[in-house]
């Protein structure tokens, strides 16, 4: 099988690659990234000599020379996790993330349709539905509501995608996760935020009061439910991919100090919430556990891997 990549350069599309080159009905992985801040090259620096992968430095919104590239690496099937994420970015200026994430996708799709790929996986995320209160979990029959430009663009994206499923017959799927963590994830990110504040001895800018709840994954289990649903999932439907660990922010602080051997309460500073922060994700993974993926890593173990490898990274 020869699989793109988009974004494959980032913190999942780079761990995406890892577990792809690892597969051994995979001929051909090429990376198509536009390196932009949040991709960067030496997140793919273990596996730059592997004679399977190769990196394709185009931005995806370049439909004519994405053909190309499909047609010069005969690609059959794409991984597509290209995007601008990080919501508070997308408050301060929307218009990269309606670019990358929304007309990106467009080009993506519409690349795909004119080659004839067999199969696309669009890579989104549980942000698109919203909001939840105290109780009740996202299923893949929630109702799409975005709060944010960013999640606005990617459930513009998803809706793109579904009509192109629904007009050309587009073998299309689409996954939406909870939070990831792990290894290679951007430093303006919440979890290395954290670890790089108590590394320097400096303060933790906690929104609000801390409660916000998310429902956080290990990357290595995202990206093994992303396999999971690229050779068992059906062609046109949605699948929601969690790990069943729902944290408010204090919490998780308060596991990264004690694996640093700190006191959280020396490091805390609250800071004025974000404009119409989401109070609570949480997923429904029954779908994808039907396939016959579960979680490998709990928050204990995904944790521990994570601070170690930003200690080391220092």
């Amino acid at each position: 099988m020869n699989i793109a990549v988009t974004g494959g350069s980032g913190f999942i599309g780079s761990n995406l690659i890892e577990l792809l080159l690892g597969k051994k009905n995979v001929n051909r992985v090429v990376n198509i990234d536009s390196l932009s801040y949040a991709g960067k090259h030496a997140n793919n620096a273990h596996y730059l000599d592997h004679p399977n992968y190769y990196l394709e430095h185009y931005d995806i919104r370049d439909t004519v020379n994405v053909i190309d590239i499909f047609r010069r690496h005969s690609i059959e099937y794409v991984f597509h996790l290209a995007a601008e994420s990080h919501v508070d970015n997308s408050i301060n200026n929307p218009f990269p993330f309606i670019q990358s994430n929304t007309v990106g996708t467009l080009s993506m799709i519409e690349a795909c349709k004119k080659h004839g790929i067999k199969k696309f996986i669009n890579v989104s995320t549980d942000e698109v539905y919203g909001t939840l209160g105290k109780e009740g979990k996202f299923t893949e029959n929630s109702v799409i509501d975005p709060t944010s430009p960013y999640s606005a663009s990617k459930a513009a994206a998803d809706l793109m995608v579904l009509s192109y499923i629904k007009t050309y017959n587009l073998p299309a799927i689409t996954t939406r996760c909870s939070n990831n963590y792990g290894p290679r994830q951007h430093q303006e990110k919440f979890i290395p935020t954290v670890i790089n504040a108590l590394y320097q001895d400096e303060k933790i800018p906690v929104y609000g009061k801390g409660d916000t709840i998310r429902d956080w994954i290990y990357v290595a289990d995202h990206c093994r439910a992303l396999w999971k649903v690229f050779t068992d999932g059906n062609l046109g439907e949605v699948y929601n991919i969690g790990a069943n660990t729902e944290k408010t922010n204090i919490q998780i602080i308060q596991q990264i100090c004690r694996l640093m051997k700190v006191r959280s309460k020396d490091h805390i500073e609250y800071v004025t919430d974000r404009a119409a922060h989401d109070f609570r994700y949480a997923i429904d993974n029954s779908k994808i556990k039907k396939l016959g993926w579960e979680p490998m890593f709990t928050i204990s173990q995904g944790m521990k891997k994570t601070v170690n490898w930003y200690i080391d990274s220092f």
